[in-house]
């Protein structure tokens, strides 16, 4: 795409599914023209906090506590509410306005939130990926399992989100 071309660009959860950011949102910059805004929502670190506490659980449950750092490494590449406007400025972006929030999720049960169509393509896959093919069955009767058992002493399931909505602009 050529420089300074779009007056509006709109990323709805999409900046965090990217392994480098800060590439993405250089060419963000690159391709809006002068005065061009930049609109996105991200997920914030912590996002469905709880669900991973059990995925962690699951590992160690099934003897794959070696996989723990690239659970580690999935978790964490999310970022704050400071380091996401920090990416912004360096990125070039001025008048960074950004509104923290947060939603819940909510799931009769692990069986449902495992099968539920969001999950299944917008992040089933990643999980998988985290665990040897050999060891799926196991690993996900087992996380599966675990969040029934979690849905059933609370009622349901239920993870929060913690969210930011950001607009900013080029020079």
């Amino acid at each position: 795409m050529a420089d300074n071309t779009i007056d509006l660009i709109v990323s709805n959860l999409g900046i965090n599914n990217f392994d480098n950011a800060t590439s993405v949102l250089a060419t963000c910059f690159r391709v809006a023209k002068p005065g061009g805004c930049l609109a996105l929502t991200t997920n914030l670190v912590g996002h469905m906090q709880g669900f991973y506490d059990v995925y962690r659980e699951s590992l160690r449950a099934c003897d794959l506590d070696h996989l723990e750092q690239a659970l580690d490494r999935h978790v964490g590449h999310r970022a704050t509410d400071t380091s996401l406007k920090a990416m912004l400025h360096d990125a070039g972006f001025v008048d960074v306005n950004l509104h923290t929030d947060q939603f819940a999720l909510r799931f009769a049960n692990g069986t449902a939130l495992l099968n539920h169509s969001f999950m299944r393509v917008g992040f089933m896959p990643a999980w998988k990926a985290l665990v040897p093919e050999p060891q799926h069955a196991l690993f996900f009767r087992t996380l599966e399992q675990r969040l029934n058992d979690l849905a059933k002493r609370h009622g349901d399931l239920g993870f929060n989100v913690p969210m930011a909505y950001v607009a900013a602009r080029k020079p």
